[in-house]
């Protein structure tokens, strides 16, 4: 399976403007701390930026996973099927260089963040076959991405090497996916 020409050829162009987007942090964009004070929550503990990245990112990874394993059995289109391929491997990767960061944190469990799809939306994407469920599935994609460069843009200004790479590496990555789910959509 292999994604159209016409979609690659946009995606390659794509990559340019979005490594140059990814670039230019805006001034309303808030600069995470070296480490967040938890006070406010009822916790008096300090919680460094990677790992409070990865307790936001993690669920919303593994929800975007979720959505792209129901496309193995319920994809019409062989581009839906690529893209959420595609996005399994990658978040899955992500997933793993996270859990490294954690240390003895935990990950909620139950955690609701930008872009995410509702119980009630992730069992119709389930339930959808064919033509609905690409529909479903690029919408709701569409939406989880562009919650995740909303997470991801927060910690742009990081002074830790390795979120800052894998920050950057999220906001050029899902910037090109989403544009290549808008291409899709269009077809």
């Amino acid at each position: 399976m292999r994604i159209s020409k016409s979609v690659l050829a946009a995606t390659t162009g794509l990559v340019a403007i979005s490594i140059a987007l990814t670039g230019c942090a805006t001034e309303s964009t808030p600069a995470p701390m070296a480490s967040h004070d938890m006070g406010s929550m009822g916790q008096n503990v300090k919680v460094a930026d990677n790992v409070m990245f990865a307790q936001m990112m993690i669920p919303h990874h593994m929800q975007a996973i979720t959505m792209s394993a129901y496309a193995k059995d319920n994809a019409k289109n062989a581009d839906v099927l690529k893209l959420a391929e595609q996005i399994y491997t990658e978040q899955a990767a992500e997933i793993e260089t996270m859990k490294g960061w954690l240390g003895d944190a935990t990950v909620p469990t139950n955690a609701m963040s930008n872009g995410m799809l509702s119980d009630t939306e992730m069992k119709a994407l389930s339930a959808a076959k064919g033509a609905d469920f690409d529909k479903l599935f690029l919408a709701g994609m569409k939406s989880h991405h562009e919650g995740a460069l909303t997470m991801a843009a927060a910690f742009q200004k990081t002074t830790d090497p390795e979120l800052k790479k894998l920050v950057t590496s999220v906001l050029q990555v899902q910037t090109i996916e989403i544009a290549m789910i808008k291409l899709i959509q269009n077809k």
